[in-house]
């Protein structure tokens, strides 16, 4: 992992770079933000005076609150042109993006880096230089380990903001790795783990109260032998919509998300035990199907996501389309 960090500065050394654009995920979260501006003060501890700006089609609440707390900008309004390198943090593939890069074209030219936690996707194979690496629980912590390796000092706002993406993602460390607490214990001699944890604790919206609920009312149930299997659907909030499903009882939950402009995502969460039990990883399982559906998706073991751009030759009609893609996910477990 640091021997291609250092490829990456290397590179931006050689091809004498001084404007980066960092790209977040669209709805960019807590992991997205502080990955991102712990990459930023690295990059800047190798190269001093470059210009780095973080970009992003959306973010979620939480994000903006952390924006707003530790003064962040994050730009909407990508212009290709004006920069020479780009890093893809915490994201992988284009179409997650949204419409960041909506109409936009990356010549060959431009120098690009990934720097991410979750499933492989097609799409790094263009990259210049990648580190992806899914043993690590977020990409505040595969960032918060090049500095732990390399011996770098952090301001104090960056190594809170890496605690609080790690926090975040980790959901305070019921999901661990091998590094999580050593990187954690060295983020807290520069950090301040209360403002870390403080920032995060902000009120569940009314929105996702209410888009909880109604996940709940609206899941179908399954058992097969002794799994039991949630299939669900929202307009929005699908992911935490997944995770209550599974924090009540579900081993595994699928939330699906049609959108008025006729794009599709479908949340899948699913317990540790039923991963083992299976030999499966859902982030595995999202890849294929949205490759098969003409979308993106990915994710992580436990946790993932597909996102297509029209719903193609699955139906339109809400059960009808929950019972096709319960089906294709079944027959990727079972």
């Amino acid at each position: 992992m640091l021997q291609k960090f250092q490829r990456i500065i290397s590179l931006l050394k050689e091809r004498k770079i001084s404007k980066i654009a960092i790209l977040l995920h669209q709805n960019a979260d807590a992991d997205a933000i502080a990955s991102a501006m712990g990459l930023k003060e690295l990059i800047n501890h190798f190269i001093p005076l470059t210009t780095i700006h973080l970009f992003a089609s959306s973010l979620n609440s939480l994000t903006g609150n952390l924006c707003s707390t530790f003064n962040i900008s994050v730009y909407n309004n990508l212009i290709v042109d004006e920069y020479k390198a780009f890093f893809f943090c915490d994201v992988n593939n284009l179409l997650q993006l949204g419409e960041l890069v909506l109409n936009q074209d990356f010549p060959r030219d431009k120098l690009f880096f990934i720097i991410d936690h979750h499933s492989f996707h097609e799409f790094s194979e263009k990259a210049d230089v990648t580190i992806i690496d899914q043993s690590f629980s977020s990409a505040s912590e595969i960032i918060s380990y090049i500095f732990y390796k390399s011996c770098i000092s952090l301001p104090t706002d960056v190594a809170t903001l890496l605690l609080a993406g790690i926090m975040s993602d980790s959901r305070r460390f019921l999901i661990t790795s091998e590094h999580i607490f050593e990187v954690t214990n060295f983020l807290t001699k520069y950090g301040d783990y209360e403002k870390a944890l403080s920032v995060l604790a902000i009120p569940i919206s009314l929105s996702e109260r209410i888009a909880k609920i109604k996940g709940m009312q609206r899941a179908i149930l399954k058992k097969i032998d002794d799994d039991l299997i949630a299939i669900s659907h929202v307009s929005s909030f699908e992911s935490a919509v997944a995770r209550s499903l599974t924090s009540v009882g579900a081993d595994l939950a699928i939330v699906v998300s049609k959108q008025k402009s006729s794009n599709l995502r479908i949340s899948l969460r699913c317990k540790k035990s039923f991963a083992r039990k299976h030999n499966i990883d859902l982030g595995d399982i999202a890849y294929q199907l949205s490759l098969s559906l003409g979308g993106t998706g990915g994710g992580h073991i436990t946790a993932a996501g597909i996102n297509l751009p029209n719903l193609g030759n699955l139906p339109n009609d809400i059960d009808k389309l929950k019972h096709e893609v319960l089906k294709l996910i079944l027959d990727k477990v079972y």
